[in-house]
């Protein structure tokens, strides 16, 4: 017997056994569920849009459009409505907060946004237990899992621990500023040891002139994003977590003269940074911590100058890659992937502003971050994903008003949906099915993951080897 099956998705097929003496008597009846999915690779692309209740009424049109490659039958479109800036962050938790796993690097991908996430909701006083009971759990299997990786002979971190040849700068400045945090709600807090250890190691990195070398140690260089493209982007990136432990007992003195020493390299080589977008970012982000505002304002004045400016909103663009290119010749969605050093730039511009309570300039980046989110709330790599919910939190605190009540009306295609927002659903995500979702042909696709593989050591045998395979 050949089935045929004409639609996609979830198809129930019966079967009917009968009695071939009495056609109209059944003998026995099952139903087993058939999956059809259809060929091609998934593509989503979504528009988010920030609607100011300000005014009475609003009314905005989106033109959603499909590339001519488009596999038939595979269009899905959904319209969703929430209240609050973070709502899809927070509903993407399953996606964010997930149980560690993988090497040094990997771990903090999943890591520090249930940090970041966490801070925002009980700052805000807008959580509920079963979200923060799965939030602190998550947080202390990422701090056990995180000190896996932890070098005991110099108490730094690396991508695999104490079979990594040296410690990485980078890793360890991320897993002192993110243990900072995650302190406040894990169940126990790390050893004072362990911290001290690897503040002590991470100082030892510090140049003479003040500077930290770009880590050379990293598996994944577009983990670390933006942070590799200079010394003084390094210097300013180990600095935010200097700044976070500069009260950590037993460290007070070298912390400070560590930042001191750091605060005048990123001062005396600013002018470098005058093509650096990302550069300009963090560096003022990292200054007006150290209450240098004067030279913080003015990158930030520079960052401003090479800023696009439409929409309402506020942006970067860094020159574009082969795989932009390629892409340009082709069908773009109404709503284009910025690239993750884009995010990353218009994220540490959203820290700065959120610092120095400049409002107006944080909308309009907050704007243009929030229309970049892919539609589990977060974004393409690691560091932007991390960076981004940071910036959009801090700054969520400042204009989260905490009183909510609109209508709205959605029509799509003749279909129409209502939906109402109010207090007690602020966070709920309402959808009705009108993110637009279709598969494509896979030709000429980039590589989508890379596979770095390391047999360790000389033991091996016939029957066995020992692998450690770390994929980004």
């Amino acid at each position: 017997m050949t089935v045929r099956i004409e639609e996609y998705g979830e198809q129930i097929i019966q079967f009917v056994a009968r009695n071939p003496a009495d056609y109209q008597t059944t003998l026995d009846v099952v139903n087993k569920t058939l999956i059809v999915k259809p060929p091609g690779i998934t593509n989503d692309y979504n528009i988010p849009s920030l609607i100011s209740l300000t005014n009475e009424e609003v009314n905005k049109e989106m033109n959603l459009t499909l590339p001519d490659d488009a596999i038939a039958g595979t269009k899905q479109v959904y319209a969703t409505v929430t209240g609050n800036i973070m709502a899809p962050t927070i509903n993407g938790l399953d996606n964010l907060i997930r149980p560690p796993y993988g090497c040094g690097e990997q771990n903090m991908v999943t890591f520090a946004p249930t940090v970041y996430v966490m801070q925002y909701l009980i700052i805000t006083n807008q959580f509920t237990y079963s979200l923060i009971n799965k939030g602190h759990e998550m947080i202390n299997r990422g701090m056990a899992k995180q000190l896996e990786f932890r070098r005991p002979d110099e108490g730094s971190f690396a991508i695999w621990g104490a079979y990594s040849e040296k410690g990485s700068t980078w890793l360890t400045s991320f897993v002192l500023r993110t243990f900072h945090h995650a302190n406040k709600f894990a169940a126990a807090n790390v050893d004072l040891n362990i911290i001290q250890e690897a503040i002590t190691w991470l100082v030892n990195q510090q140049q003479s002139d003040g500077s930290f070398n770009i880590d050379d140690t990293v598996e994944n260089y577009v983990m670390m994003g933006g942070v590799r493209d200079s010394k003084v982007t390094m210097t300013s990136y180990v600095l935010l977590s200097l700044l976070d432990n500069q009260n950590v007992v037993g460290c007070e003195e070298i912390v400070k003269e560590a930042i001191k020493n750091s605060v005048n390299y990123i001062v005396s080589n600013k002018d470098s940074l005058s093509k650096n977008q990302f550069g300009l970012a963090i560096a003022a982000y990292a200054l007006v911590k150290c209450n240098r505002t004067e030279e913080a304002n003015e990158l930030y004045q520079l960052l401003v100058k090479g800023s696009v400016k439409e929409g309402g909103m506020l942006r970067w663009n860094e020159k574009c890659n082969s795989l932009c290119d390629s892409i340009e010749a082709s069908w773009k969605s109404p709503n284009p992937r910025a690239q993750p050093i884009e995010i990353e730039t218009a994220s540490y511009a959203l820290l700065y502003l959120s610092e120095t309570g400049k409002i107006e300039d944080g909308m309009k980046i907050t704007k243009w971050l929030t229309s970049q989110r892919n539609p589990t709330g977060g974004y393409s790599t690691s560091q932007d994903t991390v960076v981004s919910i940071e910036a959009l939190s801090k700054f969520s605190v400042l204009v989260d008003s905490g009183v909510y009540n609109a209508d709205l009306e959605i029509s799509f295609s003749g279909q129409k949906g209502s939906v109402k927002i109010n207090n007690q659903n602020t966070f709920l995500l309402q959808k009705i099915k009108v993110v637009v979702k279709y598969n494509v042909h896979a030709e000429n696709m980039d590589t989508a993951f890379n596979i770095n593989t390391t047999v360790e050591g000389a033991t091996q045998t016939f029957d066995r080897i020992s692998v450690q395979t770390c994929v980004s």
